[in-house]
């Protein structure tokens, strides 16, 4: 069996998610398990649709299995998403990983990840730091002062910098893989532009929001599509942060600076500007603008706010993945579930009851995040979603 591992939030799941899974079975894999954010995501926002909507999509469309990233560690900064992603990978038996990149070269890939490493353990990213540049910018200038300007280059682009992270993680892990990279087609990653039928996850999300369901029909896939319209007439979607502002407010307005401190990448009094920023904002948009600077990133900012609101602190983040929950599977996904069984260090299942009483402690977390996100959506949700929601299976 080879089996492709595919991080992914799928939000929503279109043309170009489809485009890369017909090119990971090209290049060989007979079985895709993806690993799949749910019902928030890195970049510190809450999913258009909801994670049982998105699986079912990714399932409809060619994926074989989907597995939930737990909230925390979908949330975390890129290196710990990563890390939490492929240990899910390593768990569920997968030998190949596939990603869509803008340099497209896996060796070219390869060298700049260890260029990272030299660079975030020297004295010049440290100054660059205290400077007040970012992380990430710290980093590039390190490498192409002392590496490589292309190498440098290659870390600008957002798709290059999660594939480098899933790279470092799989030698964290001690875990090899397969590796094999897409060059990405058409369009760039939060791009507002199209091309054909190919647009970004971010555009069709906006075109969602502000012209209706309809108006993406072109850029997703027809069975992706009827179920994306199915949410939106249940009025399940789309979701939107904006709908949490109130909750925010009231957070920041009860919570101590010392219980901010905490939480995950808070760093140099940065839960003293959030504090302060409660008496000058109305909004979630608002206090980001207000908070974030050159060297604290707005994606930064938006995820420690989310934190904020679901109660997420530094040790449940960075703490191991216990268990893999099924979202959705086909007769494959089976096949897959069935070759781990004796090499799975996770406990897996696809009721979260069974997961509840395996890991109280980050399923309560989980379920008190689905609650809270089914406060975004236009009509209220059933608050027992997490328990009533069937695993969907693909005949």
């Amino acid at each position: 069996m080879q089996i492709c591992g595919i991080v992914s939030e799928y939000n929503p799941f279109h043309n170009g998610h489809l485009y890369q899974i017909e090119k990971t079975r090209e290049n060989g894999a007979t079985h895709i398990v993806s690993v799949m954010s749910g019902n928030f995501v890195q970049r510190g926002d809450v999913a258009c649709f909801s994670k049982f909507a998105r699986a079912k999509a990714a399932v409809c469309n060619g994926v074989d299995l989907v597995i939930e990233i737990p909230t925390p560690m979908a949330m975390a900064p890129a290196r710990n998403f990563a890390l939490g992603a492929v240990s899910i990978l390593k768990n569920i038996g997968a030998n190949m990983i596939s990603f869509g990149s803008e340099c497209g070269d896996v060796d070219k890939l390869r060298q700049t990840a260890k260029s990272i490493l030299l660079a975030e353990n020297s004295s010049d990213f440290k100054d660059y730091l205290k400077q007040g540049k970012s992380h990430i910018v710290a980093r590039q200038e390190v490498v192409a002062k002392n590496f490589s300007q292309e190498y440098s280059d290659i870390l600008s682009t957002p798709n290059n910098l999660l594939g480098i992270e899933y790279l470092m993680a799989m030698n964290e892990l001690n875990f090899d893989m397969n590796v094999f990279s897409i060059t990405r087609q058409g369009v760039l990653h939060d791009s507002k532009d199209t091309y054909d039928n190919i647009a970004s996850a971010s555009q069709i999300r906006q075109m969602v929001i502000e012209n209706g369901i309809d108006s993406i029909k072109k850029f997703v896939p027809e069975s992706a599509f009827e179920i994306y319209k199915e949410e939106v007439l249940n009025m399940r979607a789309p979701c939107v942060i904006d709908k949490l502002n109130d909750i925010l407010l009231y957070k920041l307005l009860i919570t101590k600076n010392e219980d901010i401190e905490k939480l995950f990448d808070i760093t140099e009094g940065l839960e003293n500007r959030i504090i302060k920023a409660v008496k000058e904002c109305d909004s979630f948009d608002e206090i980001v603008d207000y908070v974030s600077t050159k060297r604290y990133t707005k994606s930064r900012i938006r995820r420690i706010l989310l934190n904020i609101i679901l109660d997420i602190n530094e040790e449940i983040s960075k703490s191991q993945i216990p268990y893999c929950r099924v979202l959705a599977l086909n007769e494959k996904g089976r096949e897959i579930l069935k070759n781990s069984k004796d090499s799975c260090e996770m406990f897996v299942s696809p009721k979260f009851s069974n997961i509840y009483k395996q890991n109280f402690k980050l399923a309560f977390l989980e379920e008190k995040a689905t609650n809270i996100y089914n406060l975004t959506s236009p009509k209220r949700q059933n608050m027992l979603s997490e328990f009533n929601a069937q695993v969907f299976i693909k005949k």
